[in-house]
């Protein structure tokens, strides 16, 4: 539960923070290596995690998509209710381009 948590945390701040003009920079995709408890097989289980999270995510926020387009209003709330489905389906294309060994070293670093 902590580690799914942190997850989703992670996910939502790095979707929100990210910004296509700037330049990826260069980012070590390997295991943190100065944590010796550390294994290998720790990274990858909690890889499989993140991926598992990322698509409940997904299947979350397209739920949330599909309530907000089949709303019914008067004009004001029909074009709101566009705008978040544009900002949700935003955030669903970054969660989807999100490279997991970034995530999952990202939060090591921060969690030890």
């Amino acid at each position: 539960y902590y580690i799914t948590n942190n997850l989703r945390r992670m996910m939502v701040d790095v979707t929100d923070s990210v910004d296509t003009s700037i330049p990826d920079p260069v980012i070590s995709t390997d295991p943190p290596t100065n944590l010796p408890e550390f294994a290998h097989k720790d990274f990858v289980k909690m890889q499989r995690l993140a991926k598992k999270r990322r698509v409940f995510l997904i299947q979350k926020v397209t739920k949330r998509i599909k309530l907000l387009k089949n709303k019914k209003g008067n004009e004001a709330q029909l074009s709101k209710n566009k705008r978040k489905v544009e900002r949700l389906l935003e955030r669903i294309n970054d969660m989807k381009v999100l490279d997991l060994k970034v995530v999952v070293t990202e939060m090591v670093e921060r969690n030890f």
